[in-house]
């Protein structure tokens, strides 16, 4: 259910000046995921056995790693609930969220060559919603997620023309400031004895600034070339608190420039073909390690990914316009690119520097001469690092 509203207004101060403003508000209900448990827990899972055997049995007299009767044998039927039985905690099934925002842009022809637009906007959002991870009455793994998000964007641009209307290009700057908050609570009781329920409370912000130019130069009727750049600067702050399971007492603080570019030529055949290539360069952010289990993992950051795409195409019509026909082949490198490489922790958890990470070790086992691997048990913490591919350490 979805209840929602928006206004804009338009004011034109002269012939050359012109203001708009726009504003929007929606509130939404929905119901929670439609999911069905298919199989059985399984019986061979250390932790589900014990939960099941010493906890859940001895309360309601069911082991649910040898009863079927959690399963409906129908996909549109199921009985899951958003409750823990044990600790006493219910959690609401569905998902509410309430956004608003506005925008505010002022354009000015400063004469017949030369424009400027400045564009304002804010939008915030707050949402609560709840996962079910185990799709039973009993609960297993529920998350409570409470989330809120603010932005504010501010972006001024000039364009204009020159070489007697050859040259179409705009120039400008933009800033972007977010602040998040991921709030709620996470139930993991089949895992009590070595990770128990925590409350999350972790906080965001970004500031982004950038800067650009671009072009497009008409060498005849026929052929134009396309050409661009934008430099980005990014500062990010992340506050990692999981009490009481992990706090992160000292924020990270990340971030990282970019330069990015275009360019493309494209080429009109006739009044119905035209060819054109291009070449053009992106990022993805760098970011934070997720899911963090020693203070020391929160230091690592997700390093940035950089792509370069390349594309060669046409656009045709036929038949007086009534066949139009698109073709294009594209091809995307990135480099680096972003996987998920989990491994293990061999400094002690309590250690501020994490170590290096250690990929497959069987059953986390620290080898000799790592902290960890020097102790009695030598049974690592794990590390869902995330790295770039081919990762430098291989």
């Amino acid at each position: 259910h979805t209840d929602g509203g928006r206004v804009a207004l338009r004011y034109l101060a002269s012939d050359d000046l012109e203001f708009s403003l726009a504003g929007d508000y929606t509130d939404t209900y929905a119901d929670g995921q439609p999911d069905s448990k298919l199989t059985q827990h399984s019986a061979t899972n250390f932790f589900n056995n014990l939960y099941s055997n010493g906890t859940i049995f001895s309360r309601f007299g069911v082991r649910f790693t040898a009863d079927n009767r959690f399963l409906t044998g129908d996909p549109f039927k199921t009985y899951a609930y958003p409750v823990d039985p044990v600790a006493g905690k219910a959690f609401p099934p569905g998902q509410y969220t309430t956004a608003w925002g506005g925008l505010g842009k002022m354009q000015y022809r400063i004469n017949d060559g030369l424009r400027l637009d400045v564009i304002a906007g804010y939008r915030t959002y707050q949402s609560d919603w709840m996962a079910d991870g185990d799709q039973m009455p009993i609960d297993l793994n529920h998350t409570y997620n409470l989330q809120t998000h603010e932005q504010k964007t501010i972006e001024a641009r000039l364009s204009g023309e020159g070489f007697d209307s050859k040259l179409e290009w705009t120039a400008g700057a933009y800033r972007y400031d977010a602040k998040s908050k991921l709030g709620g609570y996470v139930t993991l009781p089949a895992f009590a004895a070595i990770l128990p329920n925590f409350n999350q409370n972790d906080r965001f912000t970004t500031e982004s600034n950038s800067a650009f130019v671009h072009g497009i130069f008409h060498f005849s009727d026929a052929l134009s070339f396309t050409g661009g750049l934008r430099y980005t600067d990014e500062t990010k702050v992340y506050q990692f608190d999981h009490s009481p399971y992990l706090l992160v007492s000292t924020p990270l603080k990340y971030g990282s420039s970019h330069t990015d570019w275009k360019a493309g030529l494209d080429y009109r055949i006739n009044e119905q073909v035209m060819v054109y290539a291009s070449a053009a360069t992106g990022f993805r952010s760098d970011g934070s390690q997720p899911r963090p289990f020693t203070q020391g993992q929160q230091k690592e950051t997700v390093p940035a990914e950089e792509l370069t795409s390349y594309e060669v195409g046409a656009k045709m019509d036929f038949f007086d316009r009534r066949l139009r026909v698109n073709v294009a082949v594209f091809q995307d490198d990135y480099d680096p690119r972003v996987v998920l490489s989990p491994g293990t922790q061999c400094n002690f958890p309590s250690n501020p520097e994490p170590g290096p990470v250690f990929r497959g070790l069987t059953g986390g086992t620290c080898p000799v001469g790592t902290e960890v691997g020097n102790s009695a048990n030598r049974t690592g913490s794990p590390w869902f690092a995330y790295a770039s591919a081919p990762g430098k350490d291989g």
